[in-house]
């Protein structure tokens, strides 16, 4: 995998999410602008999910949305609430993980690949 900034490395982890989707039956949507709480959403049977898609380097996840807003770095755990499902793209392997399997707040250890693509 191309190594670069945690803003492109975010990008191909869409891009691989929306790859999996599209090659299982799903049709995928992208939401305008970059403010969400989720990276897209997919559709399949006239049922809707959210996705937030994360990338790491290694085998933790920070769960949590950053960035700069009003002159401020603010960093929040992600919310739970907006989205159904998190991808997570670590290397070569990919995770899809249900919001009810989520239960901790900023951090996380992979433990096994649930995607193989």
């Amino acid at each position: 995998m191309y190594q670069s900034n945690l803003k492109h490395l975010g990008n191909i982890a869409v891009i691989r999410a929306m790859k999996y989707f599209a090659e299982n039956g799903y049709s995928v949507l992208l939401p305008m602008g970059d403010y969400q709480k989720y990276d897209l959403v997919v559709e399949k049977e006239d049922k809707f999910y959210r996705i937030q898609c994360k990338v790491t380097r290694n085998q933790t996840v920070h769960l949590t949305s950053s960035g700069h807003y009003g002159g401020k770095y603010l960093d929040s755990a992600i919310d739970y609430s907006k989205i159904d499902f998190l991808w997570i793209t670590a290397g070569d392997k990919d995770y899809l993980i249900p919001k009810a399997d989520l239960t901790v707040q900023k951090h996380m250890g992979i433990v096994r690949s649930i995607v193989n693509t």
